[in-house]
């Protein structure tokens, strides 16, 4: 796997693995495809795969998780340009038992001078840029990028729903105590007894929840398109994640409000994490902080004509702003 003038791209998740990391992945091959610019794809599992591409030269190496710049230096030295992209809770050096994350905290100063070296770091949001700021990393803005994340809208299209006798919200996340689906829950059988004369309809990818004000239908394990069909259909797309920071844990962007978006479907979040700076207040849809806000975001459900409106803004913003062609303008910017 050598080949002087091409890019190489690690990976930590990929196919048959679904994922955010997959999803970027994918978006990155198909923006070096589009500029025509050759590539491999190596995708890693654990630390020690890095030695199969020891030998190896690119032009530039691009590493959808960061961790693959550290483990890639530690079996080859030789500083290649290397572009690292930055999603989340990967900042955090936090590992799933307090054994890992003893031995990130041990490490962590040496995997900083890695990311330090690097030619360049994009983050997808603002939030993670200062989230690793305050784990100590020394930012050099000609280095470090923000650059908010992409989606392929090859079969994005606008499609009108009107809220008649029935409210549709979506909500496609994992079942962790991040992504706080309880609250998900609780939001709609809310709405429900505010308007009580509304049936109310939950897809969700999650089969443990129950109720009696609303009807949860459990989306977990549908193939995508049928969840893009789930989209088209619904009013709302929900996401209601924490930020758990201090248990290795945030929302760094929202992928699922762009997959919304492709057809119009607004979004209301909460405030943590990178949500705010992926859906904008009153354009792309609501981001629910207080109990006024909760009382404001009802009034768009009974006006015709600003939910119309959000529906298109979402739809034109998605196109204008978050189309993997943005990645396309980054290699040649880059």
């Amino acid at each position: 796997m050598s080949s002087t003038g091409r890019y190489l791209v690690t990976t930590s998740d990929y196919y048959p693995t679904l994922g955010g990391l997959t999803t970027f992945c994918t978006n990155i091959e198909k923006s070096l495809n589009a500029c025509e610019i050759p590539y491999d794809l190596f995708h890693w599992k654990k630390k020690s795969d890095f030695l199969k591409i020891k030998d190896s030269k690119y032009k530039k190496v691009i590493h959808v998780h960061p961790w693959g710049s550290y483990y890639h230096a530690l079996v080859d030295n030789r500083g290649a340009p290397t572009i690292n992209f930055y999603h989340g809770s990967e900042v955090l050096f936090l590992g799933r038992t307090p054994f890992h994350s003893l031995f990130k905290k041990i490490i962590k100063n040496s995997v900083l001078k890695v990311f330090e070296r690097s030619d360049y770091n994009i983050f997808i949001s603002d939030f993670t840029f200062k989230k690793l700021i305050s784990q100590g990393l020394r930012p050099d803005y000609s280095r470090d990028i923000v650059y908010h994340n992409g989606i392929d809208l090859k079969d994005s299209q606008y499609i009108e729903n009107d809220i008649e006798e029935e409210l549709h919200f979506i909500c496609v996340a994992r079942d962790v105590p991040h992504k706080n689906l309880e609250a998900t829950v609780l939001f709609c059988e809310k709405i429900k007894k505010l308007f009580p004369q509304i049936n109310v309809f939950l897809y969700l990818t999650s089969s443990r929840f129950r109720s009696q004000d609303i009807v949860i239908e459990d989306i977990s394990g549908v193939s995508n398109n049928v969840l893009d069909e789930y989209y088209k259909k619904s009013h709302f797309n929900l996401l209601f994640s924490k930020d758990d920071s201090n248990r290795g844990f945030y929302e760094g962007f929202g992928l699922t409000c762009l997959e919304a978006g492709k057809y119009g479907v607004p979004s209301i979040v909460s405030p943590y994490g990178g949500l705010p700076e992926n859906v904008h207040h009153g354009l792309n849809g609501l981001v629910l902080n207080s109990e006024t806000l909760f009382l404001d975001c009802t009034k768009i459900f009974w006006d015709k004509f600003a939910y119309k409106q959000m529906r298109k803004d979402t739809f034109n913003h998605t196109h204008s702003s978050h189309g993997v062609d943005k990645l396309t303008k980054l290699w040649r910017a880059l």
